[in-house]
C-alpha cells in the first residue's frame, strides 16, 4: 500500500508541476467486486476512493482531467487511475458525471478461485455518478465504477464496484 501512495503522490505532483490546480476532492468507498445482487463475486472487502478533479481543460469540451486511486482494503485489486470527467448540473440540486480513462491495477493477469484475473494490469476504466450537492462546495454522490480491458485482452471478467462518495470543490 506504501508503493501505491508514493506512485499516486508522485503522479498528483507531476500535474502540480504544470500549473494546474485543483478543482475538486473526492473520498468515499465502495462494495468491491460486486454482483447484481450486491454480493462479492471473487473478491472481498472495500475500495477506498481517493480522487481529484482538476481544473476544465477549456469551455469547448467541458471536461475536467482526474486522477484517483481505488485501494482495497483486504488486499485485493486495487488501481491507480487517470482521465476527463464531464460533469452536469440537473437543477439546482443534483449532479451526473461520466469519467472515461486508464487504470493501471494490481489484479493477476490469469483467474484464480481467490483473485480475479483481468488479462492485463493496465485497463480501461470508466465510472457513473449521480448525486446530491448539500451546498455549493459540499456532494454526495453514488457511483459505480468498472475497469476492464474491453475484450482487448484475455481473459476479460471486468471488475465492477459500487459506492458512494463525498464532494468538496475548492
Amino acid at each position: 500500500m506504501k508503493k501505491k501512495l508514493i506512485i499516486f503522490l508522485s503522479i498528483a505532483s507531476i500535474f502540480t508541476a504544470f500549473n494546474t490546480s485543483a478543482q475538486e476532492f473526492k473520498i468515499g468507498i465502495t462494495q468491491h467486486d460486486f454482483d447484481n445482487k450486491l454480493k462479492h463475486r471473487v473478491e472481498k472487502g472495500q475500495n477506498i476512493i481517493v480522487e481529484y478533479l482538476l481544473d476544465k481543460l477549456d469551455n469547448y469540451i467541458r471536461a475536467y482531467p482526474h486522477i484517483g486511486a481505488s485501494i482495497n482494503n483486504k488486499g485485493y485489486t486495487s488501481n491507480l487511475y487517470t482521465g476527463l470527467t464531464w460533469h452536469a448540473d440537473l437543477g439546482s440540486s443534483f449532479l451526473v458525471e461520466a469519467s472515461l480513462g486508464i487504470s493501471i491495477n494490481n489484479a493477476k493477469k490469469k483467474i484464480s478461485k481467490k483473485r480475479r484475473g483481468l488479462g492485463s494490469n493496465l485497463l480501461f476504466r470508466e465510472s457513473f455518478s449521480l448525486g446530491y450537492k448539500l451546498s455549493e462546495i459540499h456532494s454526495i454522490s453514488l457511483m459505480i465504477d468498472h475497469i476492464s480491458s474491453a475484450d482487448i485482452v484475455k481473459p476479460n471478467p471486468g471488475l465492477t464496484d459500487i459506492g458512494i462518495r463525498y464532494g468538496y470543490k475548492f
